[in-house]
């Protein structure tokens, strides 16, 4: 049998949707005349003795808090380029203080917080932005993202149908969506939103991208792999697209040309710890246990929380025959995710290499109470059963 590999989807928030206004140089003009405006407002305020509450200047006419929400918003939209996101926050929500019902301020609240993973708060950004502003586009995508990022597919997708209402030739909204549907198994729908995608948008990369994934999930792998390759046609630097060409491989059996792949996605970024997990995976596939291990080991250097990984690492000191090391990558899999039922089978095979059957029997119990259908468990504890009842009288 051979070694899994993971596959991810791309589901983007297009940059366009993650500034309003996209040329930085143009912010900081127009933050450097609001904030002498407002320093000179203040020296008045000052010499004059009073609050000065609008300012009229020819035709235009607008209100020192208006003028403060202008400025907060490009302060934070500057610290949001440079990557400062707790800096921007605090620009954010100075605006939204000021002005409540200002969308724009909830809806950069909600960017920010969801670059600091707190996709759950940036919802409820995203939420009020949508609440003051019902068509707002931008926020119903960015949305969707997050929800994605949460698990929450069904949800995303609703998201993403929201967009797709408001403004139908949104190519972000039909890739997403199709990450989203790929997601829930519904793989031919997925095809179906990637191809409106590319029909929109021809060089959208992560529409690509997510239609290999679907024919890949399918068992079209060859398929696939054209629609790979023509996402690294367009980006040459698409780290998903070589990684999941990759995994492809992989399952073709072509574990070297696979490992190229995922070196070349290294190569690109050298923390994605998905294509060290997969390389590890090629690698165990060819026998080479050893350096598959190492690989694990740096995906879960990056990533301690993966729990795929740490049972992928069990199987390989399985098949060096570590069964105690094999058991320790089981804990921690099942430390991470208590109902991880092919962790709890693992662990009892090894249990059982070491001829300690009373505990394999009780993971094989564990396996079943998470997943009766789970039919090799069964009968691994079945096997069990018969071969060893006889000995201590302790089977059930």
């Amino acid at each position: 049998m051979s070694v899994q590999t993971q596959l991810p989807a791309s589901v983007t928030i297009k940059d366009e949707y993650k500034k309003d206004i996209a040329n930085m140089e143009e912010i900081k003009e127009t933050q450097k005349k609001i904030t002498n405006i407002l320093d000179d407002v203040k020296q008045i305020e000052k010499k004059e003795g009073t609050k000065i509450q609008e300012i009229k200047a020819g035709d235009l006419q607008i209100s020192t808090d208006d003028l403060f929400v202008k400025d907060a918003l490009a302060r934070g939209a500057e610290f949001y380029d440079k990557g400062q996101y707790s800096d921007a926050l605090e620009w954010y929500e100075k605006a939204i203080a000021t002005d409540p019902n200002n969308a724009e301020a909830w809806y950069n609240k909600g960017n920010v917080l969801d670059e600091l993973e707190n996709r759950e708060e940036a919802i409820k950004s995203y939420d009020e932005a949508i609440k003051l502003k019902a068509d707002y586009v931008e926020a119903w995508i960015n949305k969707g993202y997050s929800l994605f990022e949460l698990g929450k597919h069904e949800e995303a997708i609703k998201s993403c149908d929201e967009a797709i209402k408001l403004t139908p030739d949104q190519a972000v909204a039909w890739s997403n969506k199709g990450a989203a549907l790929n997601e829930l198994g519904k793989y031919n729908e997925a095809i179906k939103c990637c191809d409106e995608a590319i029909k929109i948008k021809p060089d959208d990369v992560d529409a690509w991208n997510n239609k290999g994934n679907a024919l890949n999930r399918l068992g079209k792998i060859e398929e696939a792999i054209k629609f790979y390759d023509e996402a690294i046609k367009l980006k040459p630097d698409y780290v998903l697209a070589w990684n999941n060409k990759g995994s492809s491989l992989n399952s073709l059996g072509k574990y070297e040309e696979a490992i190229k792949h995922y070196d070349k996605a290294l190569e690109i970024n050298p923390d994605f710890d998905m294509a060290w997990y997969n390389k590890g995976s090629s690698l165990g596939n060819l026998g080479k246990y050893e350096e598959a291990i190492k690989h694990y080991d740096k995906a879960l250097e990056i990533n301690p929380g993966d729990d795929d990984t740490w049972k992928m690492k069990g199987i390989i000191f399985e098949r060096l025959g570590k069964y105690q090391e094999a058991i320790k990558s089981y804990d921690e899999a099942i430390k991470l995710n208590p109902y991880y039922a092919d962790a709890w089978n693992n662990k009892g095979v090894a249990f059982e290499k070491l001829g300690k059957y009373e505990e394999a029997s009780r993971c094989y119990d564990k396996t079943l109470e998470i997943d009766p259908s789970f039919t090799l468990a069964q009968n691994n504890k079945d096997n069990i059963n018969k071969k060893y009842k006889k000995k201590k009288g302790w089977f059930r």
